[in-house]
């Protein structure tokens, strides 16, 4: 077995993480990425049940469910809470937009400080790079 030269990707992607984490918070209060990312899927898809949804973000069904009670109770997502084996789908609220509307636009502007030192044709590389390690398959 060889040694590796450089930081391993896990490693990369955590200190990316742990930057756009601390940029979106000082964007976007109120939410969390993963709260940003159920609501965002939301106003995208339109409605869900919370199973559906979680799959389509890639997200575990407990951190998925946590994170929409308290949407819920925010007022920002409403459905999915009726008793019996017959669920209401989860939709985005108007309070629910307004704040995702607000949070885009607060995003935005972060992501652009994020990739601020790239230039555009390492901006682009580096997204094409991405979503092919995210999804496997070149964009």
């Amino acid at each position: 077995m060889t040694a590796r030269s450089g930081p391993r990707p896990a490693d990369l992607v955590r200190r990316i993480h742990g930057r756009l984490s601390a940029i979106y918070a000082d964007a976007i209060p109120p939410l969390t990425i993963p709260q940003f990312v159920l609501l965002d899927a939301l106003k995208r898809h339109g409605p869900h049940c919370a199973k559906d949804l979680g799959r389509l973000v890639a997200m575990d069904r407990s951190t998925c469910s946590d994170l929409l009670i308290r949407l819920r109770r925010e007022g920002l997502v409403a459905g999915d809470r009726k008793p019996g084996p017959v669920k209401v789908p989860l939709t985005i609220t108007n309070a629910g937009r307004r704040l995702l509307n607000t949070a885009e636009s607060a995003l935005w502007n972060a992501e652009v400080e994020m990739l601020a030192g790239l230039t555009p044709q390492e901006r682009a590389q580096f997204l094409n790079c991405m979503n092919t390690a995210a999804f496997g398959v070149k964009p």
